[in-house]
C-alpha cells in the first residue's frame, strides 16, 4: 500500500514504469480532447514544449518560495526556442492553474495551444509534450515528465538561463527531487 506525500519509491518507479503508466492511465473521457488538440499541435510544429505555469497556492506555499510570475515563465519559453536553430518549429502547450493569467498569455500568444481542462488533462497535455518547463517544488509536471518520457526541466526565481542539457528525464517519483 502506497500512503502519504513523501512515500519515496527509489528505482522500483522507475524499473515499472510501464506498468504504473497502465495502471494510473487515464479515462478516455480525459484523454480525447488532448489527443485531438496534440494531433494539431504536431500537424504545424517539429517539437512541443509544455509550461506549466503554477499560481494560485504557489503565491503563498513556502512563502512563495517557488512563485513565479507568468511574464517569467515566458521568457523561458523565449529562452528555450532560442537554444533550437530556426527549425524545429516549436509548439507551445500552456497549461494553468489561473484562468486569469491563462486568458492574459492567450491575448499575447494566439499561437499558442491552451488545453483549459482539468487537472488530469493538463498532466496528459504536458505529458505528450517533447519538453516540459514547470516550477520547482511540484510533483505535477514530474508526473507528466515520467508518464510521458518527456525532458523536463523546472525552474524557480533563480534560474536566468539554461541548456538543453539541464533538461532531464524523471527517473524517480519523490517530492521535489525527481532526478
Amino acid at each position: 500500500e502506497l500512503k502519504g506525500f513523501h512515500f519515496g519509491s527509489g528505482e522500483l518507479a522507475f524499473k515499472h514504469r510501464s506498468k504504473i503508466c497502465d495502471i494510473l492511465r487515464f479515462r478516455n473521457s480525459e484523454v480525447l480532447p488532448i489527443e485531438n488538440l496534440i494531433n494539431e499541435a504536431k500537424k504545424i510544429y517539429d517539437l512541443l514544449l509544455g509550461v506549466h505555469i503554477r499560481q494560485n497556492d504557489y503565491k503563498s506555499f513556502y512563502d512563495g518560495k517557488f512563485y513565479l510570475t507568468p511574464e517569467q515563465y515566458l521568457q523561458s519559453v523565449e529562452h528555450f526556442k532560442s537554444l533550437h536553430p530556426p527549425t524545429p518549429k516549436i509548439g507551445v502547450i500552456i497549461c494553468s492553474d489561473d484562468s486569469e493569467a491563462l486568458q492574459k498569455t492567450q491575448d499575447k500568444h494566439q499561437d499558442y495551444f491552451y488545453p483549459k481542462g482539468t487537472i488530469a488533462q493538463d498532466i496528459y497535455a504536458l505529458s505528450k509534450c517533447d519538453y516540459i518547463i514547470g516550477p520547482k517544488g511540484t510533483t505535477m509536471s514530474a508526473w507528466a515528465s515520467f508518464i510521458g518520457e518527456s525532458m523536463l526541466l523546472q525552474i524557480d526565481q533563480s534560474v536566468d538561463s539554461f541548456d538543453l542539457t539541464d533538461f532531464k528525464k524523471v527517473q524517480r517519483l519523490e517530492p521535489f527531487s525527481p532526478f
